[in-house]
């Protein structure tokens, strides 16, 4: 069968685009090999009316200022998107949500929740802006091989400059060269080089810290997303062309939004791709626990989920601030700032949850500290839609814990030991991130290697 020239521009490995010389086995990388280059999506619209087949894919949109109401006095205030789209290729629709028309293009949201990284189901993560049609666009593909259970990441190309340089590069126009430049792709690399001493920190792995999809609000209120506590509706003038935008409606039903998916749908989806990653990882690492490795690989990149902080996530308090600055309610702030809750889960005896604090208290703190975000005030101050918005211990660090626990990397003694250190600062603490723990001998099915 003719397979097509895909174009590697891994940062810190590429020095020009070249040829890929690893078989992409994941439905997108295997789909651009199939297909020439005449046909490659340009643009996010492409890629999901001519690419994604119908009914396999669910939009999500996340943007700073998204809980922020349109008015004339903050018009100026950028309300730019991200739409992320989640897509199993394979598995088209059997049914569709009420209200959705028999023709409708995107899929049943529980449907492919419930496929998602599941099973060794093919799941695409794609990201891009809220230019549509445009060929300059942000546009990224994360793509689950189910063969080798790892993301492969690929990028819509802005800049081909170093085509016509490389070697191996025909021509422009020839059968496999760069022809029609706005529609090459690149591929930028594996999880597994995330922890490549070559490629690691460098995009996309800048962001992709730990070889994972990515999605910094994993809670209620998810305070960016277009959300169960948030609409993306009222985030934009009623002149908006994205109110009449057919890939997040049905045509005709303006402002509808009807097929924009909501964070927690994407919560669940995420969670699920990083235990799945992580399992991999373990895997490819010590081996599995009954025929583990006889020496196992990037000890140190594990302990970093104790010792450092390899990310974040953002939470905040699952009430309005409208509400708590009229005194018409208290609000329970995220316990997750106050210590690393994967101890929660480790320690014999329960922690309490509830930390309430009182409107008036939150209102006197709010003055006194001039707190500075967004929303006006009539007393001189600013508050945040939602508050105690915060960055706490990512899901990533604590299911590196929780691996670390499962495979006998460590002890739980160990482990809260360490995670104990200064414990009231569970994010980006100097004292713990000195210490040098290295184990040389650690035990998995009861076998040490």
């Amino acid at each position: 069968m003719l397979t097509y020239t895909i174009y590697s521009n891994i940062a810190g490995r590429d020095a020009v685009p070249s040829p890929v010389s690893v078989n992409l086995t994941d439905w997108f990388g295997a789909w651009l090999q199939r297909n020439d280059l005449t046909s490659h999506p340009a643009s996010l619209r492409e890629l999901l009316t001519n690419v994604l087949p119908r009914t396999t894919w669910v939009p999500f949109a996340v943007g700073d200022g998204t809980y922020l109401r349109y008015s004339e006095d903050n018009r100026h205030i950028p309300r730019s998107l991200r739409f992320t789209i989640i897509s199993t290729p394979k598995i088209q629709a059997t049914t569709l949500p009420a209200g959705f028309p028999a023709d409708a293009i995107v899929g049943n949201f529980d449907e492919i929740v419930y496929n998602a990284f599941h099973d060794r189901v093919e799941t695409l993560c794609i990201v891009g802006s809220h230019g549509f049609d445009s060929p300059s666009a942000f546009l990224q593909v994360a793509g689950w091989d189910t063969v080798i259970n790892q993301l492969n990441f690929y990028e819509h190309a802005h800049d081909t400059i170093g085509y016509e340089t490389t070697p191996e590069a025909p021509t422009t126009g020839s059968e496999h060269g760069p022809g029609d430049t706005k529609r090459r792709w690149l591929y930028l690399g594996s999880s597994p080089d995330a922890f490549a001493p070559d490629t690691r920190g460098k995009p996309p792995f800048c962001g992709h810290v730990n070889g994972t999809l990515v999605m910094k609000e994993l809670r209620n209120p998810w305070v960016h997303w277009h959300s169960t506590q948030y609409s993306i509706r009222r985030t934009f003038s009623n002149q908006d062309p994205i109110l009449t935008e057919e890939l997040l409606q049905p045509a005709g039903r303006r402002s509808a939004l009807t097929y924009l998916a909501r964070a927690d749908r994407l919560e669940t989806i995420v969670e699920i791709a990083i235990t799945a990653w992580y399992r991999s990882r373990q895997i490819s690492d010590f081996g599995p626990s009954d025929a583990p490795k006889e020496t196992a690989v990037h000890i140190v990149d594990w302990i970093k989920h104790i010792l450092k902080t390899t990310t974040v996530n953002i939470v905040g308090a699952s009430v309005n601030s409208e509400v708590v600055i009229a005194g018409e309610a208290n609000f329970r702030i995220p316990h997750d700032f106050f210590y690393n809750i994967i101890i929660r889960g480790l320690l014999e005896t329960s922690v309490n949850e509830s930390l309430e604090v009182s409107s008036e208290l939150y209102n006197c703190s709010r003055v006194k500290l001039s707190l500075n975000t967004l929303y006006s005030r009539g007393d001189g101050s600013t508050a945040r839609y939602t508050p105690w918005t915060v960055i706490v211990p990512s899901l990533e660090d604590s299911e590196g814990i929780n691996n670390i626990r499962r495979f006998g990397l460590l002890s739980v003694k160990e482990i809260i030991s360490l995670l104990m250190v200064d414990f009231c600062n569970p994010i980006f603490l100097a004292t713990r991130k000195a210490l040098d723990i290295r184990p040389t001998r650690i035990s998995i099915g009861g076998q040490e290697i």
